[in-house]
């Protein structure tokens, strides 16, 4: 990669953000598209994110990736959002159009995509989501949208209501449905360094065929995950759904869509 003075910034920003594989994803897609542009990782506290809206002006800074715990309070800074963005309440992705901030958000998307990478169609699938977050919701509404009955668990407090086809429960209530799931997908902060599950015992209650399906990819392989293989089941991590919603996010920021090759590549890398 050349950086000259006519380089131009894409960054993800997030608070913690130094472990994210952003950079490497879209740098890479940045290298086969020839753009003079650079990917960056910007650590952001939550004080600071209207300082960091009014540096993306001021620096010129052509889009950028929000992570946690940005993706619903970005929303107020926006200047247009997609459709998607109305519903979730929550941005993984923002594209500076003519100075203007769009809001999109791609982890529904990709997560589709992913699934359908590894042979998962979720039409008349179960599938229970764990976690109230920007990326869960997104995820359930993709998945109720395309023919999946959902269901939503969060820790601790009981869920707002988010689409009639999606049917909130308890956390305490996991390990008695469970038997009836085709699909876990757990979409909260659980299984990342210095947090997880403090129970596991839901994951014996899963039928053979179901999926285990975790966001977290930092460890690639979290407890939860290891729990699903330890008792056979299907299990995929987040690494997947990252590189196929961040190539999502690329066409948004550059209108350029990287190639499979390069999307397998990067996920076969990532993985080992």
């Amino acid at each position: 990669m050349s950086i000259s003075g006519n380089t131009r910034v894409l960054c993800v920003i997030g608070d913690p953000v130094a472990h994210s594989l952003s950079p490497r994803i879209h740098n890479a897609f940045l290298a086969e598209s020839g753009l003079d542009y650079v990917y960056l990782a910007f650590q952001v506290k939550a004080g600071d994110l209207g300082r960091f809206i009014h540096a993306v002006q001021v620096l010129g800074i052509k889009g950028f990736n929000v992570t946690m715990p940005h993706k619903e309070w970005i929303v107020p800074f926006l200047d247009d959002m997609t459709e998607q963005v109305r519903r979730c309440g929550a941005v993984n992705t923002v594209a500076v159009k003519d100075g203007r901030l769009v809001g999109h958000n791609t982890d529904g998307a990709g997560f589709l995509r992913a699934l359908a990478l590894g042979g998962i169609v979720p039409v008349g699938m179960k599938v229970l989501i764990l976690g109230r977050g920007g990326a869960a919701k997104t995820v359930a509404l993709a998945l109720a949208d395309n023919g999946a009955n959902v269901l939503m668990a969060a820790r601790n407090m009981t869920l707002p209501p988010l689409d009639a086809q999606i049917e909130p429960v308890l956390w305490e209530e996991i390990g008695g449905i469970v038997g009836a799931c085709d699909m876990v997908v757990n979409a909260t902060p659980l299984g990342m360094p210095g947090q997880d599950f403090s129970d596991f015992s839901f994951v014996d209650g899963l039928p053979e065929h179901a999926y285990v399906v975790d966001l977290v990819y930092h460890p690639s392989q979290t407890t939860l995950l290891r729990r699903g293989h330890d008792r056979g089941l299907q299990v995929m991590n987040g690494l997947r759904h990252l590189v196929c919603q961040g190539a999502l996010s690329f066409e948004f920021f550059t209108e350029i869509t990287p190639s499979l090759t390069l999307v397998d590549g990067l996920i076969r890398d990532l993985s080992s």
